[in-house]
């Protein structure tokens, strides 16, 4: 029961973070509130990789989870598929090598709440 209710804590945490970044993009409050609401769920994925692959250890297969604790690629295949938790994994570490700037990731996060 504990566990659920931190879960639903920091899920919440994260659905309050798109929302005011998106909010701080300019242009991006002028448009019709169902605009927003659609571009910000449609961007959910994409932003939790941008803000969550620099805790991605490839070759360890671990990273950190939603709640804040490490979390094993095994553990991480009950809420995806295998080839899902593995294909994420190789992104982020993709990702890594890009050495992105903090200025780089922002713009990134920006495009994919704007585009998707």
């Amino acid at each position: 029961r504990r566990v659920i209710s931190n879960y639903l804590t920091k899920m919440e945490k994260c659905v309050r973070s798109i929302v005011l970044f998106a909010k701080s993009i300019p242009g991006f409050s002028g448009l019709d509130i169902n605009t927003q609401v659609e571009l910000i769920k449609s961007s959910r994925s994409e932003f939790a990789i941008l803000t969550s692959y620099p805790t991605v250890d490839l070759e360890l297969g671990v990273t950190i989870g939603l709640c804040g604790f490490w979390t094993c690629k095994y553990e991480s295949e009950k809420i995806g598929t295998d080839e899902a938790i593995k294909d994420y994994m190789k992104f982020a570490d993709a990702l890594q090598k890009l050495d992105l700037t903090y200025e780089e990731v922002v713009l990134l996060k920006a495009v994919s709440v704007m585009t998707t």
